[in-house]
Order: C-alpha cells, then sequence, then structure tokens
C-alpha cells in the first residue's frame, strides 16, 4: 500500500491512485520503489495496436522506391534543382560510401548544419546507411551555440552551406581538446570555396568497390540514428538520442490506412507536399519528410519561410498538403499576398490552391 507520508504529500493529485506499491521520503523527495498503473489509466489507441518491423530507417523510408523511380522525390523551391527517387537511393548511398572512405566509423556522428535542401535529406539518408548518426543543428545558431552542439555530440564531421562557413569555423576552433570536425559544404558547382573545407561533391566521387564498403555495414533496428537537441528551455540544449525503431514505429503510426496523408503510389498529379519546417525538428523531418518519401510523394524544400514565395510554392507545385505549425498556418489568412496568390489568375494559368493543412505542436 501507499504509505501514509505519501498518500498526505500526494493529497487530491491525481497521480495519487497511480502509485502504488513500497514509497519513503529521503531529502523531501518521493522516492518510488515499485509503481504499477492500473489498467483504467492506459489510454489505447482507436486504431488498433501495430507491429513493427526489425528494419532501419533507411531502409523503410526507401523500400518504395521501386514503385516509382521516376517520380520527383525532391525540389528545392528556391532554385527549382530536382531529384528523382532513383537518384535519391543512388546518391544517398554514394555519399554513405564517401562517409566511409572518409574513414568514419559507424556509430559516430555527423552534423548538419543546414537549412531545408534536397541535399540535407541525401546527407541524412547518406549517413544513416554508413551506420553514422545524425545530428542535425539549427541553422540560425551562432557559433557559441553550434560549438555546445558539436562538442557535446562530439560530431566526427560537419557539413553546412556556405552562408554559414565562417561560423562554423569560428565554432570548431571554439572547441576545446584536438577533436575538431572536418567541414563539408553543400554549394553551387560554380562557387569557390576557401582553403581548409572539402566540398561535398567530393564525397560522390566514389567508385563500385568504395560502395561496397556500405554492404559490409550492418545497420540494426535497435541502433542510435539521431541525436537531435532540445530547444535549450531548462538550460544549454540537450541531446535526445532516437534509434532506428524509434522512428519506423512512429512512420508505421502515421502510416496507418485512415490517417495516411498521402497515396502509395504516382498519380497523377503526384501528390506533393511543401517543407517549410527544419529539419533539424523531430517533427519536421519524420512527419514532413519521411511520410511523405515512402508514398512517393514530391517534396518541395525551402530553406527558410517566406510568406510569398511559401504560397507561390503552394499553387505553382499544386500542393496537397502542408505540415506546419500554427504560426505558420496563419500565414492563409493574415499575409496581404494570399488572395492574390490563390485564386484564379487568368493569364498565368493558376487556380486556387487546396491543400490539407496538419499542424503539429
Amino acid at each position: 500500500m501507499m504509505s501514509r507520508s505519501v498518500a498526505r504529500l500526494l493529497g487530491h493529485h491525481p497521480l495519487k491512485q497511480v502509485f502504488l506499491g513500497r514509497t519513503k521520503i529521503r531529502g523531501g523527495k518521493v522516492i518510488i520503489a515499485r509503481c504499477l498503473a492500473s489498467q483504467q489509466h492506459i489510454v489505447k489507441s482507436p486504431f488498433g495496436p501495430i507491429d513493427i518491423p526489425d528494419t532501419t530507417i533507411h531502409e523503410y523510408v526507401l523500400k518504395n522506391v521501386p514503385q516509382f523511380p521516376e517520380g520527383t522525390a525532391m525540389v528545392c523551391g528556391m532554385s527549382g534543382r530536382t531529384y528523382t527517387y532513383e537518384a535519391l537511393r543512388v546518391l544517398s548511398r554514394k555519399i554513405a560510401a564517401g562517409f566511409l572512405k572518409s574513414g568514419l566509423k559507424p556509430g559516430q556522428v555527423v552534423g548538419l548544419l543546414l537549412p531545408n535542401l534536397p541535399e540535407h535529406m541525401i546527407a541524412i539518408l547518406g549517413a544513416l546507411q554508413a551506420g553514422l548518426v545524425v545530428s542535425s543543428i539549427n541553422p540560425i545558431y551562432g557559433p557559441e551555440e553550434i560549438c555546445h552542439q558539436l562538442s557535446n555530440s562530439d560530431a566526427a564531421v560537419l557539413l553546412t552551406f556556405p552562408d554559414k562557413i565562417t561560423e562554423a569555423q569560428e565554432a570548431i576552433n571554439k572547441i576545446k581538446g584536438p577533436n575538431k570536425p572536418p567541414i563539408v559544404v553543400i554549394h553551387n558547382p560554380a562557387d569557390t570555396l576557401p582553403d581548409g573545407v572539402q566540398s561535398f561533391m567530393e564525397l560522390l566521387m566514389v567508385d563500385d568497390e568504395d560502395e561496397a564498403l556500405v554492404d559490409k555495414v550492418k545497420v540494426k533496428a535497435t541502433d542510435l540514428a539521431l541525436l537531435l537537441y532540445s530547444s535549450g528551455t531548462t538550460g544549454l540544449p540537450k541531446g535526445v538520442r532516437l534509434t532506428h525503431r524509434n522512428i519506423v514505429s512512429n512512420l508505421i503510426q502515421v502510416d496507418h490506412p485512415e490517417i495516411r496523408i498521402d497515396r502509395t503510389n504516382m498519380s497523377d498529379p503526384q501528390d506533393c507536399t511543401a517543407c517549410v519546417l527544419p529539419f533539424f525538428h523531430i517533427y519536421g523531418l519524420t512527419v514532413g519528410a519521411f511520410a511523405h518519401l515512402m508514398t512517393g510523394a514530391k517534396l518541395v524544400t525551402l530553406p527558410k519561410f517566406d510568406p510569398e514565395m511559401y504560397l507561390k510554392v503552394l499553387v505553382e507545385h499544386q500542393v496537397k498538403c502542408c505540415t506546419c505549425c500554427a504560426s505558420t498556418r496563419a500565414v492563409f489568412g493574415t499575409t496581404p499576398c494570399s488572395d492574390a496568390q490563390t485564386r484564379r489568375e487568368p493569364t498565368m494559368g493558376r487556380q486556387r490552391c487546396s491543400c490539407r493543412v496538419t499542424v503539429g505542436r
């Protein structure tokens, strides 16, 4: 039974009936030696239980690619740069080989200081195939914040883009100790990179022998996959450890027939979503990206939230589903350009955009 001291401490607290077993007070804290919840406190899904396969994130996300290899997987909403599903599969495997060829070992951490770009997803899937752990960093962070996450996660390499090279270098110089991760930059081929950094395209330069390294890596469902950092509400951001199984179980939940967002086929027009929620956030990555890639949808990436560009993408790509937060959703009713962008404009052949909005908290 619950001890009298704990009963008095809890009073009429709703958790009082949940705490069953031996308890005692030590230093003003409640120590629960044995805690059992009664059946009435178990909340079950109306959709029933799910079976979680023994598989990895990249295997589960890319399993349907043979059904739609020529379908559009990723489009940069700013430049129009496009990758098919077959290209996504091939390039992510090459990046995996490039990581391993560079000397990285399974279990090491890859830091991604990137906005939403098609190559961001290629890097994530490639790192996972190589057995590496992905730790995405908010691209608006300054050197001190970047340094903290790189140090705390013990990142072995940092991928970034041209706008953040200087801050990335400053952050790495602030790291105490000898382990300073090299910088790899995703950039336009026409750009000239400063000394001391490597091009992302160099990682893609692998041959069949290099790609064979990927096949030798045995990634398990229980292996750590993502090391995403909290917002730091109670101090500095803290890493949240997520295994492949953690994410796959979530993907199976959102893929339930009664709540699935997209159709698993190459429909005409192809289902499409706008990826404005950042990939460094678990909602933007899992529900906003992985869940759509599983079904063969087209993902249009936006490196930052710009109302006019966002609405332009919704119309031009005939977006069927918007995965966003409450503040992003408000743009539909408050942005002056929303009516002009979404109403029918005969001279440009545009039609009103009709899409489903999925709002996360």
